[in-house]
């Protein structure tokens, strides 16, 4: 028997919006993710160079210039590489759109490497109220699901 997690979320709007906990948990290891995230794009990058340049090296057609316009284009389609962007640009969006103290409150929660804050200790952090805290991030949440077209798993 499977078991559906659901997390209640009030939207801004008043509505009580349920997001699948699958779908919570997503969106977190993306925010822990962010960080790094030009890591992943550069590491991506230089494994397609390397694939081009093993896959053309030996083909006397291509010259320099088509290979490195290959190389272009292959960067521009890879599934993987295409997915980093919009992660990197949705989280970036909405960071934007939040207020300073929202901000925070993400950036204490995924961004930083130790990482290890809950939201009572992270509350008392901020002097701020636990609801308070858990609102925010829950509005942050179902902001970057709505960027990220995840509208699917909200109801």
């Amino acid at each position: 028997m499977v078991f559906t997690f659901v997390k209640q979320m009030q939207a801004r709007s008043g509505r009580v919006v349920i997001m699948n906990r699958g779908t919570f948990k997503f969106l977190e290891d993306i925010l822990r993710d962010y960080p790094t995230e030009q890591d992943y794009i550069e590491k991506r990058q230089a494994q397609l160079k390397y694939t081009a340049k093993f896959c053309h090296e030996d083909c006397a057609a291509y010259n320099t210039e088509q290979s490195q316009d290959l190389m272009a284009l292959s960067i521009k389609i890879d599934k993987q590489m295409v997915q980093l962007f919009i992660n990197e640009e949705c989280i970036a969006a909405c960071l934007a759109e939040a207020d300073d103290l929202t901000v925070q409150i993400i950036e204490e929660l995924y961004f930083k490497h130790r990482a290890q804050m809950n939201l009572e200790r992270l509350a008392q952090l901020l002097n701020v109220s636990v609801s308070g805290v858990s609102m925010r991030r829950k509005q942050f949440m179902e902001s970057l699901a709505e960027k990220l077209g995840l509208e699917d798993q909200i109801y």
